[in-house]
């Protein structure tokens, strides 16, 4: 023994459907001994003729029996199908159909068969969901701040759905502030070349717990020196432009608060592959020459990563 149930549906949402959400009941009304077992598979369509296999989670069996005995209370057997999805598109205004195939699990042979049935169908059409792209709010605390001190930037991710968003990378773009795009904050040297003001970038320096400072540059400075890019005590003159200023960044580093200074240091290179895996730490040594008093050795530097 062996047939089809069907079912005919319309699509008149006025939208396409991107799939069938689908729940039934198998019940089963009387024992068979048939040795294979009988089944309930479901199977669509969108013209009627050419059907397509729903898939394993639209299939349900039963075992063979020892007798073909009916139930007091029927069903004697009830299996749930529940909110499973059939991935089709369906036009609008186009028709889609269902058949639940009942035969044999195996084989040709159908007599000494189980009583099964369909029950309590529930079709719902899936709507095509729009991809939404993942947002972000930028924040920065404080979110104003003199040259030389430091602000917090934060971004509140909204995932993108449709599908859910994974492995979601936020790059800041600090161009604007002289950083790159792929900065978490102003590097030192960023603020040396932006700021102002060389008191904000030794307070910027030290509450950063510097203990050392270099640059590509001579002097570690910003060129020409001028009144506001220098530490200009009370009671001193502003110093003129050119070399004739009041020492810059050396003087409050190098004897107040004990920081060693390099220049004129080759950091292409080692920029690159930072940029290239995005690391910006590593290991870094430098040997001056070992003479008493002297000054402006070479650094003999080296960073390892």
């Amino acid at each position: 023994m062996s047939g089809n149930l069907y079912a005919q549906f319309v699509n008149n949402t006025g939208s396409p459907l991107s799939g069938l959400q689908i729940s039934y009941d198998v019940e089963k009304y009387r024992n068979g001994s048939n040795p294979a077992g009988f089944r309930y598979q479901l199977f669509y369509s969108l013209d009627g003729a050419a059907w397509t296999n729903a898939g394993p989670n639209f299939f349900t069996a039963f075992p063979a029996d020892a007798d073909n005995s009916g139930f007091a209370t029927a069903p004697g057997a009830t299996v749930s199908v529940t909110n499973k999805t059939i991935n089709v598109s369906v036009a609008n205004g186009a028709n889609v159909y269902l058949a639940w195939n009942y035969s044999v699990v195996s084989g040709s042979t159908t007599t000494n068969a189980q009583a099964l049935a369909i029950d309590n169908i529930s079709v719902l059409g899936l709507g095509n969901a729009t991809p939404t792209n993942p947002t972000g709010i930028g924040a920065a605390t404080p979110n104003s701040v003199l040259p030389g001190e430091s602000s917090t930037l934060t971004v509140s991710i909204t995932p993108g759905a449709n599908p859910t968003s994974t492995g979601v990378v936020v790059t800041a773009d600090l161009s604007s502030i002289g950083g790159s795009t792929a900065s978490r904050e102003p590097s030192a040297m960023t603020l040396l070349r932006t700021a102002t003001s060389t008191r904000a970038i030794v307070g910027w320096i030290w509450d950063h717990r510097f203990s050392m400072v270099a640059a590509d540059n001579l002097g570690i400075e910003a060129y020409p020196y001028t009144a506001d890019n220098d530490v200009t005590q009370p009671g001193q003159p502003v110093p003129e432009r050119g070399v004739d200023h009041n020492g810059g960044l050396h003087r409050p580093l190098l004897p107040l608060l004990g920081l060693a200074m390099g220049e004129m240091f080759a950091l292409d290179e080692l920029a690159e592959d930072c940029a290239a895996d995005g690391v910006y730490e590593f290991f870094f040594s430098a040997k001056p020459l070992n003479v008493v008093g002297g000054v402006g050795s070479p650094a003999n530097a080296m960073a390892i990563k």
